[in-house]
C-alpha cells in the first residue's frame, strides 16, 4: 500500500515545484480570508454583548456613547473586511493560473462556504441581539445598529459575489 506522503511527493514531481508553492499561497489566502470573516463576526458579537450585558444602572447618556461605539466597531471591521475580501478575490484569481482548477476549488471551498455563513450571521445575529437589547433596555435607538450592519453587508456583497462567480467558473472549467 502506497503512503499518502509518497503519493503526494509523486504528484509534486509530476506537476513541478511551482504547483506546490501556488497551492500553499492559495491555502494561506483562504485561511486568512476565513480568519478575517471570523474577526468581523466576533467584533460584532462582542460589541453587542457590551450593549446587552451593560449594567441597568447606567445612565441614558452612557448608553448613547456606547451605541455609536458598537456601530464604529462594525463599520471598521466591515471596511477592513471589504478591503481584505477584494484583495483575496484578486490574489486567488492570480494564484490559480497554471494549477489544476479542481484542486483550486477544493482549496477555496471552505472560504466559499464561509461567505454564505458570514452573510447569514451578519444579517440575523445583530437583528436578534438588537431586538433582545431593546426589550431589556427599552432603548429604541438600538434597532438602528442592524441597519448599519445591513449597510456593511451591502458593502461586502460585491466581494462575495465576485468570489462566488470565480468559484463557479473554476467548477465549470474542470
Amino acid at each position: 500500500m502506497v503512503s499518502s506522503a509518497h503519493t503526494h511527493a509523486q504528484e509534486r514531481l509530476a506537476n513541478g515545484p511551482r504547483r506546490g508553492k501556488v497551492e500553499g499561497k492559495l491555502r494561506t489566502l483562504t485561511y486568512a480570508f476565513m480568519v478575517m470573516l471570523a474577526i468581523i463576526l466576533a467584533a460584532g458579537v462582542m460589541g453587542w454583548l457590551l450593549v446587552t450585558l451593560e449594567s441597568p444602572r447606567s445612565t441614558l447618556s452612557q448608553k448613547r456613547i456606547l451605541i455609536p461605539l458598537v456601530a464604529l466597531v462594525f463599520a471598521t471591521t466591515g471596511a477592513v473586511g471589504l478591503v481584505l475580501g477584494r484583495v483575496f478575490v484578486h490574489q486567488s484569481c492570480q494564484r490559480v493560473g497554471g494549477m489544476n482548477l479542481q484542486r483550486a476549488v477544493d482549496i477555496l471551498y471552505p472560504a466559499y462556504i464561509s461567505t454564505h455563513w458570514a452573510r447569514a450571521i451578519l444579517l440575523v445575529v445583530p437583528a436578534l441581539l438588537a431586538t433582545v437589547a431593546t426589550m431589556v433596555t427599552g432603548e429604541k435607538s438600538l434597532l438602528l445598529v442592524p441597519a448599519g450592519c445591513a449597510w456593511i453587508l451591502a458593502w461586502l456583497t460585491p466581494t462575495f459575489s465576485r468570489f462566488e462567480k470565480f468559484a463557479d467558473a473554476c467548477t465549470k472549467s474542470k
